[in-house]
Formats: structure tokens, sequence, C-alpha cells
């Protein structure tokens, strides 16, 4: 009987239960390695930002320091001597600056002259910072050349203005208005076929500017040097060739 009811038991026979243990899989992906390097890269940034400051904030600290030593040595005196000497630095320029070369007025009026006229005197007076005045007395041979002289000089230019004063012929005056000759001035011991007059002319500073690089001076010559001779030198071999064909 009882092995009749094991074999007709009414409960289903189960098999042994197996735990199965699941693989969870972690997967890694590119946006979570961005984010954490970027969260990494601003964390440094951060202290590197932090540590400049840092930095900076003791630089500016030593140069106020150093700034508030220097205002506490600051002498005023010293300044006004400072101040003194750009002026005279400014003055100095000015002066140079208005320099002129009186070989450039010479050659200008050189080449302002005509082959008949000729200077008996001439003086130049400088007026300021503005021109020269060349006071000059003049000959020539007939009216027409001071005449022709005269509008020379307006057409040069380097003058800037011309006045002809004065005009003689032989010692006698000419009057301006009808170009007649006074005889109640007569000055004995002159040709009287020669012309002169006065003559005032303005040369503009500006004109005549002096440059250095014109006007160098010239390179310094050296003397040339005789070779020496040696003489006893040649005595002696000559008789030292005398004494060996004997």
């Amino acid at each position: 009987m009882q092995g009749s009811s094991q074999s007709s038991s009414f409960i289903p026979k189960r098999n042994p239960v197996k735990k199965t243990r699941k693989v969870v899989s972690r997967r890694i992906y590119t946006v979570t390695i961005v984010s954490y390097v970027l969260l990494f890269s601003t964390l440094l940034a951060a202290a590197g930002v932090f540590a400049y400051k840092l930095y900076v904030t003791r630089q500016l600290t030593d140069e106020i320091a150093s700034l508030s030593d220097e205002i506490n040595r600051f002498d005023n005196s010293e300044l006004q001597r400072v101040k003194d000497f750009d002026a005279r630095l400014a003055l100095a320029a000015n002066r140079v600056s208005q320099n002129v070369s009186v070989a450039s007025l010479f050659t200008a009026l050189e080449s302002a002259t005509i082959g008949t006229v000729s200077f008996d005197k001439l003086a130049l007076v400088r007026n300021g910072d503005t021109d020269i005045t060349v006071d000059a007395a003049i000959r020539t041979d007939t009216f027409d050349s001071s005449m022709f002289q005269r509008s020379v000089f307006k057409d040069n230019a380097v003058v800037s203005g011309v006045t002809v004063e004065n005009l003689q012929k032989g010692g006698l005056t000419v009057d301006s208005k009808n170009g007649s000759l006074n005889r109640s001035q007569v000055a004995d011991g002159l040709n009287p076929d020669i012309v002169t007059f006065d003559a005032t002319i303005s040369v503009g500073l500006d004109t005549i500017p002096y440059n250095p690089a014109r006007f160098a001076a010239p390179a310094p010559t050296v003397p040339e040097v005789a070779p020496v001779v040696e003489t006893g030198t040649t005595t002696n071999t000559a008789t030292t060739s005398n004494l060996t064909d004997l």
C-alpha cells in the first residue's frame, strides 16, 4: 500500500530550482567622459585664477609700496631743475633752427649781381628772427645798369625787398623826379662816368637756412712722408763686396 500511495500522489514533482546570476553591463558614454573632463578643467581653471589673483595682488602691493617710497623721496627742487634744463634745451633748439648761412646769403647776392656792378661797401644787420637787412654801396657804369640791377634784385627768390637811394653819377646827385643832375654838388676827383647808389636789400631768414651737411669741413690732409734712404747699409754692403773681391 505504501508503494502504491507514493506513486499515485497528486502533488506534482518539481526539479530543484537553479539560481541564475544576472550580469549587469556598465556602459561608459562619451558625454560622461566629456562632462568629467569639463568638470576637472573648470576646477583647475578656478584654482589657477585664484593663484594668479594672489600673485597680482602681491605685485600690486609691492608697486604701491615702491611708489609711496618714491613719492616720499621726491624733491620739488629736483623737478624745478629738470624744468629749467628742458627750457634751456628748447631755447637752444629754437636758436639752432633759426640759424642762417652767411655763405648762402653771399652766394645769392653773387648770383643776383650783374657783371657791370661792383660793391664798395657791404653791411649786414639781423632783425630778430625775421630777416636780414643788407646795406650796400654799389657802383656801375650807366643808369640803365643801376635800374636793371634793381629789377634783378627784385626778381631774385632770396631777396624779399630792395630799395635804391642816393643815385649819383660822378659825385653829382640825380634828381629822382626828372633824372637831371644837380650840379651844385660836384665832388672833385671822381670819374664823371661812374654811377653810384645805395641799396637796402631785405632777405628772409627762411630762405637761407644753415645746413651742416652742405657746409661740412673738409677732411684733413695727411702730409706725405719721403722714404728714408739707408745710406750706411748700402756703404757697408759695397765695402763688404769689395773685400770679398780682394
